[in-house]
């Protein structure tokens, strides 16, 4: 059944990097900015989300805040991922296609998997954004 597939392409966001620590970051620095408990910014970003909106963005929008800084140094690779990579390079070519900022490479390098990936293209350097989404 798959003996024709040659191609297999993962996104990095909550797929090969956990970003849950970046985006806490992101909210509880909005919240200080707006002098507003954190839990309540969560709330309103968790209802954006459930409308398929980036909630962080659209409720420092909401808020009147500048877009906040995304803390790449809080992001790290999913338990298991470097395996699974490692695994599925040797039998398939391996692309990541995400909506990320400049310089994916080379943080998907920083943490030791690039070697594994065929083909990187990422929204914020190829001036697009994937289907359904809005460019970051």
């Amino acid at each position: 059944m798959f003996e024709n597939v040659k191609w297999l392409f993962f996104d990095v966001g909550s797929t090969l990097m956990n970003e849950e620590k970046a985006y806490e970051h992101r909210m509880r620095e909005m919240a200080e900015a707006a002098k507003m408990p954190y839990e309540k910014i969560y709330e309103m970003a968790v209802g954006f989300y459930k409308e398929n909106k980036k909630g962080d963005l659209e409720t420092a929008k909401l808020l009147g805040l500048s877009k906040p800084p995304w803390h790449k140094e809080d992001e790290f690779l999913y338990e298991g991922a470097r395996e699974c990579l490692e695994a599925l390079s040797g039998k398939y070519k391996i692309g990541v296609i995400a909506n990320q900022s400049l310089g994916t490479a080379e943080r998907l390098e920083e943490s030791g998997i690039r070697q594994y990936i065929d083909l990187v293209i990422a929204s914020a350097e190829e001036g697009g954004c994937k289907a359904g989404q809005k460019n970051i």
